[in-house]
């Protein structure tokens, strides 16, 4: 996991790839509006 991977020993890494797979989870659940995800990141 990302917990894992040597770049997550960075906290400021390691949240923006959290926020890339939460973002892209998002887009995935919701691919129809996905403007509205992106207008509040």
């Amino acid at each position: 996991g990302i917990a894992s991977a040597p770049l997550g020993t960075h906290p400021a890494v390691a949240e923006l790839l959290l926020h890339r797979y939460d973002e892209a989870a998002h887009t995935y659940a919701r691919p129809a509006t996905p403007h509205l995800h992106l207008a509040t990141a």
